[in-house]
């Protein structure tokens, strides 16, 4: 049995400047564009969404969870997301009162949902991560932030701190262990020795990957989200669904 999750991250809703990008008097609608994303998830009979965080300015936080309603719904924290204000509207048990970091089960894989919203991830939750991945279940972790380098400027700039101490971790397990996250507005897909990872499109807009400097991508003003195929034979795979503005 095939279980479909749409993975959508970077919104940024109603905000003007974004990773290095003052995105005023581009045309750029990240309330429209997220409807659109919505509407294609809907469209595919996608009911599963997973959240990768940098969803917007407050302003929009009531607006947006009114959209999910008829949906099944996680998410994670980013850099730009207070978790005093999500809470109001996510309802998530989590093993730290400051922090949002817990543990779910679907479609018999295990599901980590780490809090990288202070760009660094605390003792604690290192320490409780460490706990989870001694399973024999199928991992899957979730963070806003990569985990493993991508050769672009964002990451020289706006990386996670001391993301070792997560990769490491991973590194010293013989099971496959599978990362989704988003942060860099670009695609890229890595796999170094068990750790796959996954950067997600975002869907506000897209930076330019091969660039001395951080820069919003015009020349196609693309956004998207990922869907994550859970096969029952524990086979994973993903498609990228893009759009143009």
């Amino acid at each position: 049995m095939l279980k479909k999750i749409a993975y959508v991250t970077d919104l940024h809703l109603d905000e003007e400047f974004i990773i290095g990008s003052d995105i005023t008097g581009t045309g750029i609608d990240t309330r429209k564009n997220w409807i659109t994303v919505l509407n294609d998830i809907s469209l595919k009979g996608i009911n599963n969404i997973i959240i990768g965080g940098d969803i917007g300015e407050n302003s929009a936080h009531s607006w947006f969870f009114e959209t999910l309603k008829n949906f099944n719904f996680l998410l994670t924290l980013g850099n730009h997301d207070k978790y005093n204000e999500i809470r109001k509207y996510f309802n998530q048990k989590s093993e730290k009162k400051t922090k949002l970091y817990y543990l779910n089960r679907i479609h018999g894989y295990t599901c980590i949902f780490l809090d990288s919203s202070s760009e660094l991830i605390c003792n604690d939750q290192i320490d409780w991560l460490e706990r989870q991945l001694l399973t024999f279940e199928k991992i899957l972790i979730f963070i806003h932030h990569p985990i493993i380098g991508v050769n672009i400027e964002v990451d020289k700039k706006y990386s996670l701190n001391k993301r070792s101490l997560i990769s490491n971790k991973i590194f010293e397990l013989e099971n496959e262990i599978r990362v989704f996250c988003g942060h860099y507005h670009c695609d890229d897909e890595k796999k170094v020795n068990n750790l796959y990872q996954y950067v997600t499109p975002a869907v506000s807009y897209q930076a330019k990957k091969i660039t001395k400097k951080i820069e919003l991508d015009t020349n196609t003003f693309t956004f998207g989200y990922r869907i994550i195929n859970l096969e029952s034979s524990k086979t994973i795979s993903t498609d990228l669904i893009l759009f143009s503005k």
